[in-house]
């Protein structure tokens, strides 16, 4: 009788059936001299700029600095030393007047829900004094909260920047208003230069955000030229030097030389309390302003501004008032005949 040979099937183990000792078999050994091997560390992207917290320095006055800048107006140049004044805060509507203003978007955790609000104030001068970022927070902090002794909550400022609102479109046929807009905050946003951040995406997220306040029916939003923001993409890189005057020249609308000063905003800052000076000389009205300068104003050919110097609107060169006389328009006697009243005897 044939004998029938059995045959056994030999199951492969798969590797999560392997046992302890299996595994350690398996398991390549490491020399633990050698140095283990580098791992190539992943660059993050560039994002846009992450939101700040705000709220807390903003309960007081304390951070407020002094405008030490040199303005100019009918060749004399004025430096006026007032940390601050308190001027409106407009919440953005449709109605807006024309001007440029600073402004800030704010997001407030106002438990259960988040409350987006975009504020801004109309600039006043050059100086930029009662409208920096950190004015408009303040007064908002002061007014809504500290005022009425309301714990204040988490505030986030997603962006901070100048707007300037037009009276009508730079595009003739175009029946919308322009609202340039950028992100010129010295207080708040110059960490887009200082991190590594995609300043390009940061301005295409604002427009999206912005654009929920700002009706479109009315208003052409317009961020900054493309060459300035790739500018200060390649500066912040490294791969060019930049000109910071020239900079801010070309990126803020917030300069003396676009904002010009007017007899009027000195009047409000003197009647503010403000000491002004005033120079002849624009590199000794520099020297003055600068915050470290320890040399009085008169040793610099300067002098104090005083109202009573102010309330004609000064003196402006090349712009002598023509008498106001008409010719051949000479006034002839109002005396009328007969009209000598007669004195009555007593």
């Amino acid at each position: 009788m044939a004998t029938r040979k059995s045959t056994v099937s030999i199951k492969r183990k798969t590797p999560e059936l392997l046992t302890v000792t299996e595994k350690r078999k398996r398991t390549p050994t490491i020399d633990i001299d050698k140095p283990p091997p580098k791992v190539p560390k992943l660059k993050p992207k560039p994002g846009p700029i992450s939101p700040i917290r705000v709220g807390i320095k903003e309960e007081g006055t304390d951070y407020f600095t002094s405008t030490m800048q040199c303005g100019e107006l009918d060749g004399n140049y004025y430096v006026v030393k007032l940390k601050y004044i308190k001027l409106p805060i407009i919440e953005f509507n449709n109605h807006i007047r024309p001007g440029i203003y600073t402004w800030v978007l704010l997001e407030i955790d106002e438990n259960p829900k988040l409350r987006k609000l975009l504020l801004s104030s109309k600039v006043q001068s050059g100086y930029e004094i009662g409208t920096k970022h950190s004015d408009i927070i303040h007064n908002f902090v002061n007014e809504n909260y500290i005022e009425k002794k309301i714990p204040v909550p988490l505030i986030n400022l997603l962006y901070s920047g100048e707007m300037d609102i037009k009276e009508q479109s730079t595009h003739t046929g175009n029946p919308k208003r322009d609202i340039f807009f950028n992100f010129e905050s010295g207080t708040y946003m110059m960490r887009l230069v200082r991190q590594k951040t995609d300043i390009e995406a940061s301005y295409e997220k604002a427009t999206t955000d912005l654009l929920k306040f700002i009706d479109r029916e009315k208003f052409n939003l317009i961020p900054p030229n493309p060459d300035l923001i790739k500018e200060d993409n390649d500066a912040k890189q490294g791969k060019i030097q930049i000109d910071k005057d020239k900079r801010s020249e070309d990126n803020s609308f917030i300069t003396h030389k676009k904002i010009r000063l007017t007899y009027e905003t000195l009047r409000k800052y003197l009647d503010s309390g403000a000491p002004i000076y005033r120079f002849n000389d624009e590199a000794k009205c520099k020297i003055f302003a600068q915050r470290e300068n320890k040399i009085p104003f008169y040793k610099l050919d300067g002098e104090r501004v005083e109202l009573s110097s102010l309330r004609s609107g000064g003196k402006r060169k090349g712009t002598k008032r023509k008498s106001t006389k008409r010719k051949g328009t000479k006034r002839k006697g109002t005396k009328r005949k007969g009209t000598k009243r007669k004195q009555k005897g007593v």
